[in-house]
């Protein structure tokens, strides 16, 4: 049975195979979904009314500072039978092994995702496949500690920082405006490892942590101060 997009093939299959002739990403990379424009009708497209191009058909690509070195497809109703299961794993967990499979084997890299793959089975799957990983997570995630969730009725000093190893996949709590919730495979907590000096903003309008963010930025919006590696990172190599 062809697949749904066969009506652009072999087209697709050429783009992806010559977007990795030509470019050997860093070791810094990252899987996220892209969007295109469709305004007719089609079983396969998705309404996602959050993002800049609403409607349309969606791909799953790996990128690298702006360049997209492979992609899948996505259907509204279908699998898409090109990406194996693997047992253990959920059907975006799958396809996130399949996206990061195609990278060569002749370097090591790190894998920053969208966090509606995110979780510690993923990441421990990655691990042993010799793939580090990062991102921000849900705390209903797989496996994702208990003891680090928080009431929103609990304020925190800002810049509280915890973390607990599960399955070889470090997860973080850190109170920023709100709490933030991380998971990773390439980062540390212990002693000075963990942070990195840049200028952070507060964003008092939007701070359900005011009280304590306050004493640390007092009448500033910006400041610059220590946070997280892993932060800091993710902040800077998701927008691959």
């Amino acid at each position: 049975m062809p697949y749904w997009y066969s009506k652009i093939e072999p087209l697709a299959s050429h783009i992806r195979s010559i977007s990795k002739k030509i470019y050997i990403p860093s070791s810094q990379v990252s899987i996220d979904e892209m969007m295109i424009w469709f305004s007719g009708r089609s079983e396969h497209t998705f309404w996602m009314k959050n993002k800049p191009t609403p409607k349309g058909y969606k791909i799953m690509s790996l990128c690298e500072r702006g360049y997209t070195f492979t992609f899948t497809f996505e259907s509204r109703i279908m699998a898409n039978n090109e990406v194996p299961s693997i047992s253990g794993l959920n059907k975006t967990g799958s396809l996130v092994s399949y996206l990061a499979t195609q990278l060569s084997d002749k370097r090591a890299y790190d894998i920053y995702i969208d966090n509606y793959f995110t979780s510690i089975p993923l990441f421990n799957y990655l691990w042993t496949k010799g793939y580090g990983a990062c991102r921000t997570t849900w705390t209903n995630s797989a496996l994702f500690p208990s003891s680090l969730k928080t009431e929103k009725s609990i304020h925190l000093e800002w810049n509280t920082l915890s973390g607990i190893v599960i399955n070889n996949v470090l997860a973080i709590l850190w109170m920023d405006n709100g709490p933030v919730y991380m998971l990773s495979t390439i980062h540390r907590i212990k002693n000075d490892e963990w942070k990195i000096s840049v200028i952070w903003r507060w964003l008092q309008e939007t701070s359900s942590n005011t009280t304590n963010a306050w004493k640390v930025f007092g009448n500033t919006t910006q400041k610059k101060i220590p946070i997280p590696k892993i932060v800091n990172d993710y902040n800077h190599f998701m927008g691959g």
